[in-house]
């Protein structure tokens, strides 16, 4: 699958990485958030971070309330980029 953003612009190996990964975009139901943070469940010892705000927000958020499972709402492309990395 080809990936939106241009992943030297974000990666660079000198950086320590930290044991997450994240989901960024709209929280609509067409985006298939539901099954990502069912999958989620499976592993509670790597934290899932949300990106994002949209008409789901608030009943993602009073649904998964693990604490590997954070949403952090809307977030400017550079703390983006940072997360990214």
């Amino acid at each position: 699958l080809p990936y939106f953003i241009n992943l030297d612009s974000v990666i660079s190996p000198e950086e320590n990485r930290e044991n997450y990964y994240c989901y960024v975009g709209r929280l609509v139901e067409e985006k298939g958030l539901r099954t990502l943070l069912e999958a989620a469940q499976s592993f509670p010892n790597t934290e899932l971070l949300i990106v994002g705000t949209g008409p789901l927000e608030q009943s993602l958020k009073k649904e998964y309330t693990q604490s590997h499972i954070k949403f952090l709402g809307y977030k400017y492309w550079a703390e983006i980029q940072k997360l990214i990395r």
